[in-house]
């Protein structure tokens, strides 16, 4: 079990779904959510303008993020793109919740809980379990509520500290991701989607 399981904030290879590292993630089933009317995919900030999902979802992820006065959204946003599979895991669509984050006990304010299956390694062995998790509002909800669990673990998990005192986006990707996940190059896909697509928050702020 790791760390983040210990502290309800795992993501998982359920919720997370597959990655791999590469500049540019290209969606082959846009059509499918489209018609299904799932998530942000027809909510672009670039009305009649030919984008893509990615640069539609960074363009919400930030200002989400921004919305809930993260530290740094951008970057921000490029975590959530990894942790939730461009906004297409099962928990995001059905509960906002971007980064696989776990329900606290009592439960966090302003969400509800959903029970979903998750994938953990009890007892020498990965085993099948049903967990709680946050169901939060919207995304800003759900990037204020990560913020906070950083805050709240900065003592314990001195990476954490280190992430909310970084100096720049790198510095804070790199040290929250040696605590959130035990993938040694987490810090390192997170960037790879903000090298990709740093444009998306260029228009975004020309939107706005």
């Amino acid at each position: 079990m790791t760390e983040n399981d210990a502290n309800g904030c795992l993501s998982n290879q359920f919720i997370s779904g597959s990655f791999r590292r590469r500049k540019a993630v290209v969606a082959t089933d846009i059509g499918t959510f489209i018609v299904a009317g799932h998530g942000y995919w027809n909510e672009s900030p670039f009305p009649g303008v030919s984008v893509s999902i990615q640069t539609i979802f960074l363009s919400r992820a930030y200002r989400a993020a921004l919305a809930a006065h993260h530290i740094y959204p951008a970057y921000a946003a490029c975590e959530a793109a990894l942790e939730s599979g461009w906004g297409r895991s099962q928990l995001a669509v059905e509960a906002n919740n971007l980064f696989g984050q776990k329900q606290s006990h009592p439960p966090l304010a302003a969400t509800e809980t959903i029970t979903l299956p998750t994938r953990e390694y009890l007892h020498d062995h990965w085993m099948t379990v049903s967990a709680n998790w946050a169901k939060f509002p919207d995304w800003s909800e759900c990037f204020r509520a990560r913020m906070a669990l950083l805050e709240r673990l900065a003592r314990a998990y001195p990476h954490y500290g280190a992430a909310l005192k970084a100096a720049t986006g790198e510095q804070y990707v790199t040290a929250v991701s040696l605590s959130w996940s035990t993938d040694p190059e987490r810090a390192g896909k997170v960037l790879a989607v903000y090298d990709a697509h740093a444009a998306a928050f260029t228009s975004t702020q020309r939107a706005a």
